[in-house]
């Protein structure tokens, strides 16, 4: 028997080497994991075979798609997760009694990226909005790591600290509208009365949270619309968590639903756009087990999608709108500053200002050709406000049939990036549009413009982004 033994180790072995492929060669195949599709199977010729990365692209290809990898996957995230207390992936940590958080969101703070100030976007990015006549708010999502800070994984002090300090300053911006949609005093008594208001392996909310959103949202629509609708919690699910997915593990989180009891007096069509990201979609748009709001007292109106806008897909939408909801996560908002732009160019194309030009190298231009790569300057008007943010819009002068889009950047006196300021045509003929902070002349920013195209700018036009809408102001064109 001793003697017999002696061979478990080896057989185990055998087996555990062997096992997946026999498997393979019976005919059974592995399905994607780990959010990929597999890895390539390199072409093999008589210089490749020379190359040793090609024996590394082999092992891949074949450990991909052997058979079982999916269960080896999920045995080793569970005792990384449940044993050693770690995270098998980078996109993903995991704090005290199993609370799972995104790596992602202290990226903002640890010094890898460079954004614009998101509460310098998002005050432009409100004068624009109230300028042309909208309505419009923000609402903050919160940090998880902050919200659950007492489970959360340890991080670095000074990275928190940023977290902690942006988050203050974001929430203290959206409070200063006088519609605004502040979020922060109900989820601060939900915390206090409920323990927590992030769902515990998940980057979304609570039903609470949620049902604290969805009613802010829809009393920012019509005043009274959520208790017209009838809100209410329904049945309670085992919602799958998106965190314990990342890591190949299968786990739920209890959840309730929210649902709208009864019909509403329908909004004007297209009167109201939401903009998100999955906060949004699992609170409005595709929530687990209930009906979509967007299917009850939100029929008829749009959302956009955050990520989205940049490239001119929600313009639109946005035209056709009276009242603009902006969410956004803390993850998300050092990005606000890159994704604002092409939405202030659709809130104010109909605004007009105050014609001035342009210089290079110190001399006036009426035109700006694009041949060689230049750094223009504006000649800022006489009676320029600087107290409140302002958009410079420079129009197309001339546009060659076959021309290319073109992107425009713009920096301020210290050469950083102004907010909202990565401004790219959709088409050749739109113009391209500078938003300016409040304190700033017009005079200290550079547009940044590439060369080899045939496009050419004329004159810019200086529009005050004082709040006032088109009915109450005057051209002074």
């Amino acid at each position: 028997m001793a003697r017999l033994l002696r061979f478990v180790p080896a057989v185990w072995v055998f087996l555990l080497l062997a096992g997946p492929g026999a498997l393979w060669l019976a005919g059974t195949r592995q399905k994607h994991v780990e959010g990929k599709g597999f890895a390539p199977i390199p072409t093999l010729t008589g210089g490749s075979l020379r190359d040793a990365a090609t024996y590394d692209e082999i092992d891949l290809a074949v450990l991909d798609r052997l058979p079982m990898r999916e269960h080896a996957l999920n045995l080793r995230a569970h005792l990384m997760m449940d044993l050693f207390r770690t995270s098998p992936v980078t996109d993903a940590k995991v704090g005290d009694d199993g609370w799972l958080f995104l790596s992602s969101e202290v990226l903002s703070c640890d010094g890898s990226q460079v954004y614009t100030d998101p509460v310098a976007a998002i005050d432009v990015t409100m004068a624009a909005l109230k300028t042309s006549g909208r309505r419009g708010t923000i609402a903050l999502t919160g940090s998880k790591f902050l919200a659950e800070q007492e489970v959360a994984p340890r991080v670095d002090k000074a990275k928190l600290e940023c977290q902690r300090s942006l988050e203050s300053r974001l929430a203290a911006q959206a409070a200063s509208y006088p519609e605004g949609l502040n979020l922060a005093p109900g989820l601060a008594a939900i915390k206090a009365e409920k323990g927590h208001t992030f769902l515990k392996r998940d980057t979304h909310w609570t039903d609470e949270s949620r049902m604290l959103y969805i009613r802010s949202v829809l009393n920012f629509a019509r005043r009274g619309l959520a208790d017209e609708a009838g809100l209410a919690f329904g049945g309670y699910i085992q919602r799958p968590a998106d965190l314990a997915k990342t890591m190949e593990v299968a786990r739920t989180d209890a959840d309730r639903t929210i649902n709208a009891t009864q019909a509403t007096r329908p909004l004007k069509p297209g009167s109201v756009v939401i903009v998100g990201d999955s906060q949004t979609g699992f609170s409005l748009l595709n929530p687990i087990g209930s009906t979509p709001m967007f299917a009850g007292p939100l029929v008829g109106q749009a959302h956009c999608e955050v990520f989205s806008i940049a490239a001119g897909l929600c313009d639109a939408i946005f035209r056709a709108s009276d009242t603009i909801i902006w969410q956004t996560s803390l993850r998300y908002a050092p990005e606000f500053g890159q994704r604002c732009g092409r939405a202030i160019t659709t809130f104010t194309e109909k605004l007009s200002g105050k014609r001035t030009s342009l210089q290079v190298n110190g001399a006036d231009v009426d035109t700006l050709p694009l041949r060689d790569p230049v750094a223009a300057t504006i000649v800022a008007p006489r009676d320029e406000r600087t107290d409140v943010p302002r958009l410079v819009r420079v129009p197309v002068r001339k546009a060659s049939p076959t021309a290319a889009a073109v992107s425009v950047t713009a920096t301020g006196p210290d050469g950083k990036p102004l907010p909202c300021s990565e401004s790219t045509q959709t088409v050749p003929t739109d113009p391209i549009s500078v938003p300016v902070p409040a304190g700033m002349s017009v005079g200290e920013i550079a547009l940044n413009v590439p060369g080899g195209q045939s496009t050419e700018f004329g004159r810019p036009e200086v529009i005050d982004l004082d709040g006032r809408a088109p009915r109450q102001r005057t051209s002074t064109r």
